[in-house]
């Protein structure tokens, strides 16, 4: 981890230990279907649902040198997360597209927004 001083100049140091432990179980469950069109196009929608509870250091304290604070705490994750994902791909021989989006919200005010869109060729031997 680099730390950077901020003054008349710059410093840096180097912090040579950080240890944080962190464990997460997502239960989940997806849901997914082929279906299959007549210009030769197989479809497959699908939808994820999780819910990723978090235990061990998910607080965090610092100590900075910059500007007026001096010691904080930080939530670097939420203690339970509930996650909910669309998705629909489509492939033809080789070539394959999808998209998916979702969201996700959980504790400590937190929520978040993803997307993916994905285009592949599939090289056969």
């Amino acid at each position: 981890m680099l730390v950077v001083k901020y003054g008349p100049h710059v410093s840096f140091a180097f912090v040579l230990l950080f240890c944080q432990f962190l464990w997460t179980t997502p239960i989940g469950v997806k849901f997914a279907g082929d279906m299959a069109s007549a210009n030769g196009w197989d479809w497959t929608p699908s939808i994820d649902a999780a819910y990723v509870p978090a235990f061990g250091d998910d607080d965090v304290e610092a100590r900075t040198d910059v500007g007026a604070v001096a010691h904080t705490t930080m939530d670097v994750w939420s203690n339970s997360v509930g996650r909910l994902k669309f998705g629909l791909s489509a492939h033809k021989e080789h070539l394959a597209v999808g998209i998916e989006a979702g969201a996700a919200a959980g504790s400590d005010d937190m929520t978040e927004y993803f997307g993916q869109v994905r285009v592949d060729y599939r090289f056969q031997s």
